[in-house]
């Protein structure tokens, strides 16, 4: 919303974005205002007849930009910037829990609100949705939602089937009627991968069912000698942390339940998948 507001406001001063920004900050009317009485549409002769904050607000944006594009040439060239970050989209059905799109995807909620910052709820908006995924996971998502019917995206958790397994002990660990389990999963003689779980109201329960006491691993997971635990120091973010021990911010993030902006206490454990 605010991406398209300020693109209006740049249509509307003529494509000068000096004078988008300082309306978007200090409204209109007082941009409007300014311009009549410096008798020009140029943001540095309107600049004395507007609010003090405008006037810092638009010259701080232009100095980010300068030092973004050419930051050796300012005294930045020890930053390093953040990895792009990188991810899939796909489309999904009007109203889909953003639990059951997590639980698709081997990942959190709290992760995918990370890819997808202008959600305001955990679930989609009333229309088919483009939603960003973890990278690697869009073909998946995409067959796994070709067996929901739309009717059903918020009222239908996930299961992870073990090797082994059958409907019963799915049931049993779920308590959902192998008859529901298998109206659900049409065409699925034996439970397999990821299955479909109905669900009672309108919600989704968005707490993933655990597997039995000694399941297969999957291999999503990296075995105990594929995982190195370092400790946090003071200071440190995940990102910060990731980036010291030259590995991927997004991917220790997800490993951990983490966002890779989140603050880490010192002394706090957190693995390192790695190679």
């Amino acid at each position: 919303a605010s991406a398209k507001y300020l693109k209006f406001l740049a249509n509307r001063y003529g494509g000068n974005w000096e004078l988008a920004m300082a309306a978007y900050n200090c409204g209109e009317g007082n941009t409007d205002r300014a311009i009549r009485r410096a008798g020009a549409t140029n943001f540095w002769l309107a600049y004395p007849y507007l609010p003090r904050e405008t006037r810092n607000y638009v010259p701080n944006i232009l100095a980010t930009i300068l030092i973004a594009n050419s930051p050796h040439q300012y005294g930045f060239g020890h930053v390093r910037p953040a990895p792009t970050l990188v991810y899939d989209r796909i489309r999904v059905p009007a109203s889909t829990s953003l639990g059951l799109i997590a639980q698709a995807a081997d990942t959190n909620i709290q992760y995918l609100r990370y890819l997808n910052p202008h959600f305001r709820s955990n679930v989609t908006p009333p229309v088919p949705y483009i939603v960003n995924v973890p990278s690697g996971k869009a073909n998946d998502l995409v067959a796994l939602f070709r067996r929901l019917p739309a009717s059903r995206v918020n009222n239908t958790n996930l299961a992870s089937a073990s090797s082994g397994e059958n409907w019963q002990t799915i049931s049993n660990r779920t308590g959902v009627s192998v008859s529901e389990l298998m109206a659900v999963n049409p065409g699925m003689a034996s439970p397999k991968g990821k299955v479909f779980v109905p669900v009672a109201g309108n919600k989704v329960d968005t707490i993933a069912y655990s597997r039995p006491t000694s399941p297969v691993p999957t291999a999503s997971v990296p075995a105990a000698s594929n995982i190195k635990v370092v400790k946090a120091k003071a200071g440190d973010t995940v990102a910060k942390l990731a980036e010291r021990h030259k590995a991927n911010p997004s991917d220790v993030a997800k490993f951990n339940g983490l966002l890779p902006n989140s603050i880490l206490h010192e002394g706090r454990q957190i693995k390192l998948p790695t190679e």
